[in-house]
């Protein structure tokens, strides 16, 4: 499921780095994945476990 996305638009450059907060109810090991796209269409994605 995608939960948060960011864009950089030719007027407004700026990239917002911190998403809106989530609480969890239970504690364990999340996979979060990061996906990059360039300008030209090329993307790269990489999976980082995270402890809640």
């Amino acid at each position: 499921m995608q939960g948060w996305v960011a864009y950089r638009t030719r007027k407004d450059r700026k990239l917002p780095l911190i998403s809106d907060s989530h609480t969890y109810e239970a504690h364990r090991t999340f996979n979060v994945m990061i996906k990059v796209v360039d300008i030209f269409g090329n993307d790269t994605s990489q999976i980082f476990p995270v402890e809640v």
